[in-house]
C-alpha cells in the first residue's frame, strides 16, 4: 500500500476506533446513571411503601436494562475489534525499518495481553481467578451487567414478599376551647 493511501486508511480506521471506543464508554456511563436512578427510586419507594409489590417492575427493569446494554456493549466491541484488525494490518504493512517491533501498538498489544492471560489466568467460575485473573473491559462490563441483572431479579422477587407498612395514623386534631361570655384570665382554669 502506498504511503498516502496507508495514512488515509490509518486515519480513517483510527477515527472509527476512537468513535466506537468513546461510544462504548459513554453507553456504559449512561447505563450506570440509569441504574442509579432506578435503584434510588426503588429504595425511596420501599422506605415507606404500603404495597411494596408495586416495586417489582422496577427490579425487573434493572434486569431488562442490563440485558439491553450488555447486547449494545457486545456490538460496540465488534466495531472496535474490526477497527483494531484494520490498524493491525496497516502496522504489518509498514516496514520494520520505519517502526520497530516494540513500537507497534496494536500488534504488540495482542501478544502482551495473551502473555498476561497465560500468567494470571482469565476470570472464570473459580473464585480465585476473580482476584488474580487478567481483566479486560469486556470482562468488567459483563460482570457489572450480570451483578445488576441478578440484583434486579432478586429485588423484583423480594419485594413481592415484603410486608407493607401500615398507613400512618391521622394526626390528632388540635383541641380548641370556646368560651361564651367572660373569658377566664388563665385559659387552663
Amino acid at each position: 500500500m502506498e504511503q498516502p493511501a496507508r495514512n488515509e486508511t490509518r486515519d480513517y480506521a483510527w477515527k472509527y476506533f476512537a468513535l466506537h471506543a468513546d461510544q462504548r464508554l459513554r453507553a456504559f456511563n449512561f447505563y450506570l446513571l440509569i441504574v442509579a436512578v432506578v435503584l434510588g427510586g426503588l429504595l425511596a419507594y420501599l422506605k415507606d411503601a404500603r404495597s411494596p409489590a408495586y416495586a417489582a417492575p422496577a427490579g425487573m427493569l434493572l434486569t431488562v436494562l442490563s440485558y439491553i446494554f450488555w447486547r449494545l456493549d457486545i456490538r460496540s466491541q465488534e466495531f472496535i475489534k474490526h477497527a483494531e484488525e484494520v490498524l493491525q494490518a496497516i502496522e504489518r504493512d509498514i516496514p520494520v525499518e520505519q517502526i520497530p517491533e516494540g513500537l507497534r501498538l496494536f500488534l504488540g498489544e495482542d501478544a502482551k495481553t495473551e502473555v498476561l492471560r497465560q500468567q494470571q489466568g482469565t476470570p472464570g467460575w473459580n473464585p480465585v481467578s476473580w482476584v488474580r485473573g487478567h481483566y479486560g473491559y469486556y470482562a468488567c462490563f459483563k460482570a457489572t451487567f450480570a451483578i445488576f441483572a441478578l440484583l434486579g431479579i432478586a429485588l423484583g422477587v423480594l419485594v413481592l414478599f415484603l410486608p407493607g407498612s401500615p398507613p400512618a395514623a391521622a394526626p390528632q386534631a388540635p383541641q380548641q376551647n370556646f368560651y361564651i361570655g367572660n373569658q377566664p384570665v388563665n385559659p387552663k382554669q
